[in-house]
């Protein structure tokens, strides 16, 4: 009588051990796999930011409209950068 309530209680911890290592397997994928789809959002948000500032504007900046008027210029022969800058 006492052996196979121990040997139940060893089946049972058996049991309860490697459903417990499943879910732990399981949980440390889903981490591992979250902490990866988030880094690579934020790099591509980087990138995204970095080719907007190199292409002279941001993310959050508006296009500008269509038929816009500029400013006279004070140095029409100069650079664009420069007469932006005048």
């Amino acid at each position: 009588m006492i052996q196979a309530i121990a040997e139940a209680l060893i089946y049972l911890a058996t049991v309860v051990a490697i459903v417990g290592g499943i879910v732990f397997f399981a949980c440390v994928l889903s981490l591992v796999l979250r902490e990866r789809h988030e880094r690579r959002a934020f790099l591509n948000d980087c990138r995204r930011e970095n080719a907007a500032r190199r292409a002279g504007r941001t993310l959050e900046s508006k296009p500008a409209p269509l038929g816009r008027v500029e400013s006279p210029v004070p140095y029409p022969n100069a650079a664009r950068a420069l007469r932006r800058h005048a």
